[in-house]
């Protein structure tokens, strides 16, 4: 090897030490700002907290029970929004403009097909609804379409199990205490200064499948 080429290899093996230097004090851009990211980690812990968290039973004392006669059979309605499927029981009172709706969890919690074999047009009902909604029983518009109802009896016997749609509706709520866990898996990554190993999207949806699991565990 002559002076020229040892002079050629020590020049591109400097240009190599120089470039790896460079590559070694690169700062590593995230994809979103960190404000952005520590932003929503706090929003979601928040919501999250404050969905799991809330009162969410309906007191005896807010519900007051009305008589109404049916004027049509009770209709079982299902609509679909995306991929999810939503169940309502229709009752149609003479004394109200209004239809009545037992929906969401009222709905899982009704005994249905005792609705569909005993509950007739003509029958008098009894109905429990929230004081705190009489007065707007006879006002349709935009939002307001169906009058919610907690309850359905009739000759003594009630048809919507109010205590065990709470249960329900604590069981779904309970779900939301996995978004706390992704709020905090996301918390790290608005400090993370180099490059991480695993990205923020891939933790979040691990971290939201591990509540998920964890939930699901819990209440069995």
């Amino acid at each position: 090897m002559n002076r020229q080429q040892k002079r050629q290899r020590a020049k591109e093996a400097r240009r190599s030490t120089n470039l790896a230097k460079e590559n070694s004090t690169e700062v590593y851009e995230s994809e979103y700002p960190s404000w952005l990211i520590l932003l929503g980690s706090i929003l979601i812990i928040t919501v999250a907290l404050y969905w799991g968290l809330r009162d969410k039973g309906i007191s005896y004392g807010d519900l007051k029970t009305i008589e109404v006669t049916v004027e049509k059979e009770p209709v079982f309605e299902e609509s679909r929004i995306k991929s999810t499927t939503y169940y309502s029981i229709l009752l149609k009172a003479k004394e109200y403009n209004v239809d009545f709706a037992i929906g969401g969890m009222n709905y899982k919690a009704s005994d249905i097909q005792g609705i569909k074999s005993n509950i007739h047009a003509g029958d008098k009902v009894n109905l429990r609804v929230l004081k705190s909604e009489l007065d707007d029983f006879n006002e349709r518009s935009f939002w307001h379409k169906h009058n919610e109802a907690y309850g359905l009896s009739k000759n003594g016997y009630q048809y919507v199990n109010l205590e065990f749609s709470e249960e329900l509706e604590d069981n779904d709520s309970n779900y939301a205490f996995s978004l706390v866990l992704v709020g905090l898996v996301m918390l790290p990554y608005a400090f993370i200064k180099g490059k991480p190993r695993i990205k923020l999207e891939y933790a979040m949806f691990t971290g939201l499948m591990i509540g998920f699991i964890a939930v699901f565990l819990y209440q069995r």
